[in-house]
Order: C-alpha cells, then structure tokens, then sequence
C-alpha cells in the first residue's frame, strides 16, 4: 500500500516538473516584451521631450497639434504597460514616436521657411533704401506713388511675417521687389534718354551758332526762311525738353539740324574744289564736337565707325589738295555714312 502510495507521489512530480518545463518558454517570452516594450517606450519619450523643447520656441500650430497626437498615443502606450498588455502598448508607443517626428519635421521645415521669407523681406528693404537714394529728385513726381504703393505692400509683409503668416508676406515682399526693380529700369532709361537729349541739344546748338555764321554773308532768302524755321525749331525742342517730354523735344531737335544741313549749299555760290574743301572743314568740326561724345557711349562698335570716318576725312582732304575732286568726293561721302552710323550706336 505505502509503494503504491508512493508511485502516485513520484508520478504527480513528474507531471508538475513537465508542465513547468513547458511553460519556461512562455514566462521567458513574456519578459522579453515587457524589455523591449520598456526600451521603446523610453526611446519615444525622450523623443518627444525633444519635439516639445523645439515646439515650444517656434510656436508652430501643425508642430503643436502633431505633438499633442503624440502625447495622447504615448500615455495610451503607458497605461497599456500598466495593465501588462506590452504588444499593444508598443504598437501605440511606435505610433506616438512616428507622430513626434513628423512635429519636429514640420518645425524644422516651418523653420527654413521662415528664414527664406525673413531674406526676402530684407533683400526688399534694401532694394527700396537704394532705389529711393539713387532716383534723383526732378524724376521722383514721376515715381512717387508706385514708390509708395510698393514701400506699403513691404511694409504689411513686414506685419504678415510677425504673425508668422509666411505666404502672404512672401507674396507682397515679392511684389514690392518686382515693382522697385521695375521702377528702377524705368529711371535708368529715363535718364539715358535724358543724356542723349543733353547732348543732341549742344550738337544743334553749335550747328545753330555755325549756321548763323554761315547766314551773315548768305543773300539766299530761301536759306534765310529755313534758317528761322530751323531756329525757332530748335528753340521748341529745348521748350519741350524743359517740360519732360523728351520724345517730342528730340524729334524737334532733329527737324531743326535736318534744316540746318540744307544752308552750306543754298549759300554756297563755288563749286569743285573749294565746295568740297569747305565740306571736309565742317565735317572735321562735326567729328571734333561729336567724338568725345562718341567715345564716352562706351559702344566699341560706335568708337570704330567714328576712326573709320576720320581715317576717310583724312583721305578726302589729302585728294582734295592733290586736286582729286573724285577721290575727295567718295571719302567724304563714306566718312559722313561711317560717322552717321557712329552717332546712331552711341545714341544722339
């Protein structure tokens, strides 16, 4: 009886050492969850500590709304520990983590963007501090309220930054700089054109003084009438040039030299030789007033035409005093085409 009693004991010990050997395996797997769950839990808290700190300088709404989901998805992850389920709470702790990336990603991204429209802004400002120091103040009546309207879109750019509303500043920082640039070109243009004008006025003023030299001895009465009307011509032009219209003023200048032109011959009464050396004397004094201006266009392509007129003068004067009337003729005419193309390139 006792060794039957005793067979049953060992048999029952066997049976629990069996069962406990089974279920080493499960309780070893458990604490392994319960490590790894613990590690990754850690890992997404510093994390997100990470993300707050940033979050909380820049004050960026998506990177504080992706913050606060992460938040919620890791105390989710936390309590889910607290009840012992560590598969669940890692797969909500792996949430929270994607989640606290994608806030420091977008605080990162709203960061450079910032920085982007703050460049902007500031290369704006220092367009409009040059342009209104440069433009000189006779043109400004012209600009003044396209200069205002851009320095006010820059400045609600300015107020759009500050609320950290970036599109819209960077819109109107961008407008304003497109119309200063605009503006500007406008003024450099503008006082070219008022340079050329400068310059085509002392040209027809020096072809004036010559042409009522040229009148004192002339009996021509043809010349005499476009003599005035070449004078009263010019007087316009220079009216018209004191009241800001230089495309008319121009147009009248050149009416009143293409009169003056005219005049050597109706007053003319020699011909050959001295007809054609009185031709190389005003073209040389032509060249003489023209040239520096001709040089200073900084035009390479004007400046050659201009030697190329002089090197034909040159030649026209040495065949005129060799009594080559034919050969004088032909180098006039190609230094007058050379020089005309020489004032067209350099403006006047």
């Amino acid at each position: 009886m006792k060794s039957k009693n005793n067979r049953k004991l060992v048999t029952a010990a066997m049976a629990a050492l069996v069962l406990l050997l089974l279920q080493a395996p499960v309780f070893a797997q458990g604490g392994a969850v319960q490590n790894h769950y613990g590690q990754e839990l850690a890992t997404t808290d510093d994390l997100i500590r990470h993300a707050r700190n940033m979050i909380k300088e820049s004050g960026i709404d998506k990177g504080l709304e992706l913050l606060n989901m992460a938040v919620e998805l890791q105390n989710q992850a936390h309590n889910l520990g607290t009840l012992r389920r560590y598969e669940s709470g890692l797969r909500f702790t792996l949430r929270a983590r994607d989640k606290a990336r994608q806030a420091i990603t977008v605080n990162r991204q709203a960061s450079e963007n910032e920085n982007l429209v703050q460049r902007q802004l500031e290369r704006t400002d220092n367009l409009i501090g040059r342009f209104g120091s440069a433009v000189p103040s006779e043109s400004r009546p012209m600009f003044e309220s396209v200069f205002t309207n851009a320095r006010e879109n820059q400045r609600l750019a300015w107020e759009f930054y500050h609320q950290r509303q970036l599109r819209p500043a960077l819109k109107l920082s961008r407008q304003a700089e497109r119309t200063i640039r605009n503006l500007a070109d406008q003024v450099k243009a503008r006082m070219g054109q008022e340079n050329r004008l400068e310059n085509q006025l002392r040209q027809a003023e020096a072809e004036l003084e010559r042409a009522a030299t040229l009148m004192a001895t002339c009996e021509n009465n043809d010349a005499a009438k476009i003599y005035e009307q070449a004078r009263q011509t010019f007087q316009e032009g220079r009216r018209l040039a004191g009241d800001g219209a230089p495309l008319r003023a121009a147009n009248a200048i050149r009416q009143a030299r293409q009169l003056m032109r005219r005049l050597p011959e109706l007053c003319d009464e020699t011909s050959g030789r001295e007809h054609l050396n009185r031709m190389v004397e005003q073209l040389r004094r032509d060249l003489d007033i023209s040239g520096p201006f001709i040089r200073d266009s900084g035009d390479n392509r004007a400046v050659k035409f201009l030697e190329t007129a002089l090197e034909h003068l040159n030649e026209a004067d040495q065949a005129c005093n060799s009594g080559q009337e034919e050969v004088c003729a032909a180098n006039i005419k190609a230094a007058q085409i050379n020089f005309q193309k020489a004032k067209k390139l350099a403006g006047m």
